[in-house]
């Protein structure tokens, strides 16, 4: 969970206003805050429509709290927690909403919200270092092992029902590589330290060195689908889990146009592309299946039309 919370350092430093964020990187978190505040906006109308009372109730935003527009979740909540693996986001989140009259009702709480046991995670990790260390390169197969096995998954220490609004923004960037992700940054900072280069941590930067370990093909292997299918489906879990009955969670994912399916899946039909992972038509359906959804927004963030789309869903808990 440790090297978990270096990643999410890494990408909350994007959205740091004390820091410069590379141009295409502040288009993709300003459209990404408009997709989510679209569908707060759509969930709390929905609230309000089974009589949501201004003022009561708990909302919780799962990760990413510096991409949300928390004052209107302020405003109609008497708290509002703030969840996240690292306690560096909280900071940001707090210069955000100073000038807020409601900063008061402002909760945090540093978890992991993975699901994966963290023996497993350290293990992987330990794992990586190792690879790093006596200077081979990344083994995918060693990676394909850890998604395949990743074992039972664990609910948050969040509380069960006690929160009529969650919001989960862009939900697969729950990171199931996030300590190949860490261990990737790492290296790369020790040979730019090595080389005397001063490079800032730029997230496209290092999903290119990704890939360059990680070929599309990766993403269609039976293992890593099914370790992500798991996680996906766990979040799915996760947010009927803590809605109360009635509540409204919010999330929205990564889409983009599955091109390469006929290469590397040739006989699997209806996979999406979630980000870089690939799901069934089943798994997606299942994901829904627990809420009353409608998708209430969708946003091409910057490129042609084959270019990666959020889209927004509300998920009503019935």
């Amino acid at each position: 969970a440790h090297s978990l919370g270096r990643h999410w350092d890494f990408l909350y430093s994007r959205v740091d206003p004390a820091r410069p964020t590379p141009d295409p990187n502040k288009v993709w978190c300003d459209r990404q805050r408009e997709a989510t505040a679209t569908g707060v906006s759509q969930a709390l109308a929905q609230l309000q429509a089974r009589g949501h009372e201004k003022g009561t109730g708990k909302v919780a935003v799962l990760g990413g709290g510096y991409e949300v527009d928390l004052k209107p979740l302020l405003e109609q909540f008497a708290e509002v927690h703030v969840v996240d693996l690292t306690d560096k986001p909280f900071a940001v989140v707090e210069r955000q909403n100073a000038d807020d009259p409601n900063l008061g009702k402002l909760r945090f709480i540093q978890t992991d919200l993975s699901g994966v046991d963290p023996l497993v995670q350290g293990f992987e990790v330990e794992r990586l270092r190792s690879e790093r260390d006596q200077g081979h390169g990344l083994d995918p197969e060693g990676i394909k092992g850890y998604m395949g096995g990743l074992g039972e998954m664990s609910p948050s220490v969040l509380e069960s029902g006690a929160y009529k609004m969650v919001v989960a923004p862009v939900l697969t960037e729950s990171m199931p590589y996030g300590p190949l992700v860490t261990d990737l940054e790492a290296r790369r900072d020790q040979d730019n330290a090595a080389a005397g280069v001063d490079d800032s941590q730029d997230r496209r930067s290092t999903w290119k060195h990704v890939s360059s370990y990680l070929p599309d093909s990766f993403y269609f292997d039976p293992q890593v689908r099914m370790g992500f299918e798991r996680l996906f489906l766990h979040q799915s879990q996760e947010l009927e889990r803590l809605l109360e009955p009635g509540g409204v969670g919010v999330t929205s994912f990564w889409t983009r146009p599955d091109e390469r399916q006929a290469e590397y899946a040739p006989t699997e039909g209806g996979l999406h592309r979630l980000g870089d992972n690939t799901v069934s038509e089943s798994t997606l359906k299942a994901f829904f299946s627990p809420f009353t959804h409608e998708q209430v927004d969708e946003v091409k963030i910057y490129g042609p039309d084959k270019a990666p789309t959020v889209r927004v869903y509300t998920l009503a808990k019935d």
